[in-house]
């Protein structure tokens, strides 16, 4: 109903007008104080009315009045429902939990039974994507990844989305996911948050985490590192006398260890192990650790994890080869040795001579050795070429040039004299880094200049650059230029090295991925005084060296290009709910090939038979662009996966493995609802919080008022102007019909 009303002008102020009226007023009745010929006083009346109507509406007019009104309306609210779909959601929604307690998740949708299908409510889920929800829709048995509330509510109040009167947002709480949402509140209508789930009443356990300690090799124990979250009820803080948490271990199926945990080392909400299991052939292992459920647990859900062993031949082997044993060679060999994963060789070559190599060990102890054959090169990952390269033997540098081209094998050369690259095998020199094949090159002293690792990150290369200066080098070999994908790692300080076209200094390490190829140069002799800096300080974390050594031959031992193709799943092990994705990072001769991924859900138990899910085509990847492919959520389970080669005549052969989808989510470990950031939220926006067991009426039942505004522009209105003129008209007449002056 209208229940404003108001009029204003546009143009001058209100008491101008009067005044004009009053002056009009006052001219018509001078005007018609007497008429010739005489007329009768109800006639001279009428003309007066008409006259002064005339004049008042034309003031009115110049003046520009505007008719301003309100109307109250009253309508249901317009709302957006989020129900949380994400793992937590799963959770036992009873304090007293156990396998027949209906879930969260069933709770939430009872809640909405009442909800109004029209135009006016709109239902979505969201865990790490919002999705909308029809009421015929089923939410299975899968969730929707991690909570990540403040996305959801992004798109909900995106532009164009309808104008909300109210969001309701059912969850447990456990927003784990994404940017605060609070920071969103400005933006949003009041926001009534639902708290679904109650506090166990009983103790949980939750197996939180499960890695390897380090690499699994075929002929040692398999080391591993746990921990469980020990969630206890209110007012507790122990496990039940006599309760302990347990793990058992099955390996492809097969138990092969337990573990008992000790209950009294409980540090916070967290018990931690370890545990050994017994050597494992070379290959891919499925491992299912399950913890064993305390009598009358809240929830076995989050009692069991899933990890694809990978357990390799042997240890990375790496062989460093040399026909000048100086102080340089010997601190890079203690540097490498020093990672347990790496199994390090040492060849000295005295005076270049096939029949005088020595081998070196861990320790630096020589014995007689000899350089490797065919096939025991094969197997070796990274070979150092260091000294006078042009002296080693021809045909073992051409053999390891030939394993460097097929990225079998990462190639690291340090010259420590005069590097002629004319005299090295075709194969070898292209893994070198200038940008033209150079003249030979002479070391030239730096002894005065420091060093200083550089922060260039491209490869994803992890090396801790600072501003921090490093002791300076012995010589370091002036270049031509270095290729365009070449990425220098350590170079002498700023302009001091006297190449000012290198904004970062002369370069002393260089490395390049090149055609799935990964190489390093090290142009510098004398590094061994970076080793130095852990003996002047002691306790202080400096050790560079060895941390850049490390670093860099990890990095280049794990860029051996893959047989068949690149296309892998981007992880061993998926969480429940979590999108599976394959991808191929880097380019590779199989990425201009369409490729046919097949996938088989391995069967869980005796007497079944293992699933296929239907082949999914990827096709060649826009140029620059890597090859992804997302298959979703999968059901929990142990997938063996194949690509295949569209093309017959593709040289790339077939390849595959295991990944795994495991039943569990880090949403599981934290069983308890939180009322922080829902409470929070509904505070800022204006709305309220509530808990499911008091939420009482239907959403969106509550009525909306708003009042509309409603304007008129009188002097923009042409009824007005016909009116003005018929009473301009109608005065004319009655003024002719007695023959008025």
């Amino acid at each position: 109903m209208s229940d404003r009303f108001g009029i204003s002008l546009e143009s001058g102020h209100s008491l101008w007008l009067w005044l004009l009226i009053a002056a009009l007023a006052a001219l018509v009745l001078w005007s018609y104080r007497r008429t010739w010929p005489p007329v009768g006083a109800p006639y001279r009346a009428l003309l007066i009315c008409l006259r002064l109507a005339v004049f008042t509406v034309a003031a009115w007019l110049i003046f520009q009045p505007v008719l301003t009104w309100s109307v109250e309306t009253r309508r249901r609210e317009r709302v957006a429902v989020l129900l949380d779909n994400s793992a937590s959601m799963r959770l036992p929604a009873s304090a007293a939990g156990g396998p027949d307690s209906s879930s969260r998740v069933e709770l939430a949708l009872s809640l909405l039974g009442g909800l109004h299908s029209d135009s006016l409510s709109a239902l979505y889920t969201f865990g790490d994507r919002l999705a909308p929800l029809t009421r015929t829709d089923s939410l299975g048995s899968t969730p929707s990844g991690r909570t990540d509330l403040a996305a959801a509510l992004r798109q909900v109040i995106a532009p164009g989305a309808p104008a909300w009167d109210r969001i309701y947002v059912l969850s447990d709480g456990a927003v784990n996911s994404g940017e605060d949402p609070t920071a969103l509140a400005a933006a949003l209508p009041p926001l009534e948050s639902v708290i679904v789930g109650r506090t166990p009443s009983a103790p949980d356990l939750a197996l939180a985490a499960l890695s390897q300690s380090r690499p699994a090799y075929d002929n040692e124990p398999v080391e591993l590192e746990l921990s469980v979250a020990v969630n206890l009820p209110p007012g507790a803080h122990s496990l039940p006398s006599g309760a302990a948490p347990v793990v058992d271990f099955q390996v492809d199926g097969s138990p092969v260890a337990s573990l008992r945990l000790d209950a009294g080392s409980l540090s916070g909400r967290f018990i931690g192990g370890q545990v050994k299991l017994p050597p494992l052939p070379e290959g891919e292992h499925v491992l299912r650790a399950v913890l064993r459920p305390l009598p009358g647990e809240w929830t076995e859900r989050n009692n069991e994890r899933l990890l694809i062993l990978e357990v390799a031949r042997g240890r990375h082997p790496l062989l460093l080869v040399t026909d000048a044993a100086d102080w340089d060679f010997t601190f890079l060999h203690r540097a490498l040795s020093l990672n347990q994963d790496w199994a390090v060789s040492a060849l000295v070559l005295l005076g270049g001579e096939l029949h005088s190599v020595r081998s070196q060990d861990r320790e630096g102890r020589f014995s007689a050795g000899r350089l490797p054959d065919d096939k025991e090169l094969e197997n070796i990952e990274l070979v150092l070429l260091h000294g006078d390269l042009a002296r080693l033997d021809r045909s073992f540098l051409e053999r390891v040039a030939a394993r460097a081209a097929r990225g079998s094998l990462a190639p690291v050369l340090w010259p420590s004299v005069r590097l002629d690259p004319s005299a090295l095998p075709a194969g070898l020199a292209a893994c070198l880094h200038f940008a033209s094949v150079p003249a030979p090159l002479v070391p030239q002293p730096a002894r005065d200049i420091p060093c200083r690792l550089l922060p260039d990150n491209r490869f994803g290369l992890a090396v801790q650059a600072g501003d921090e200066e490093l002791p300076p080098v012995e010589s370091v070999m002036r270049l031509p230029g270095l290729a365009p994908d070449v990425v220098p790692l350590a170079a002498l300080s700023g302009a001091a090295s006297g190449l000012a076209a290198d904004p970062h200094g002369a370069p002393l390490i260089v490395v390049r991925d090149h055609d799935g190829v990964r190489s390093a140069t090290v142009l510098g002799t004398g590094l061994w005084r970076w080793h130095m800096l852990s003996q002047e300080s002691p306790g202080q974390d400096i050790a560079r060296y060895e941390r850049l050594w490390e670093t860099l031959a990890g990095w280049l031992i794990s860029g051996r290009r893959s047989e068949g193709g690149t296309l892998r799943p981007e992880r061993n092990v998926f969480q429940w709910g979590e999108a599976v994705a394959f991808s191929a990072p880097g380019a590779d001769a199989s990425d201009s090939l369409t490729l046919r991924l097949s996938l088989v859900r391995e069967p869980e138990g005796p007497g079944e038979v293992p699933d296929s899910l239907p082949s999914l085509i990827s096709s060649s990847p826009d140029p620059g662009q890597a090859r992804r492919v997302v298959l979703g959520a999968l059901t929990p389970g142990v997938y063996r996966w194949r690509v295949t080669a569209e093309n017959p005549a593709a040289e790339a052969r077939d390849y595959g493995g295991l990944f795994a989808v495991e039943s569990y989510s880090p949403e599981l470990a934290v069983v308890q609802p939180d009322t922080t950031l829902p409470a929070a939220l509904a505070r800022a926006t204006g709305g309220g919080l509530t808990d499911s067991r008091a939420f009482s009426g239907r959403i969106g039942d509550n009525l909306t008022r708003r009042r509309v505004r409603h304007s008129l522009s009188l002097a923009g209105e042409s009824w007005l102007y016909f009116v003005l003129i018929a009473l301009l008209s109608a005065e004319w007449i009655l003024r002719r019909r007695r023959s008025l002056a």
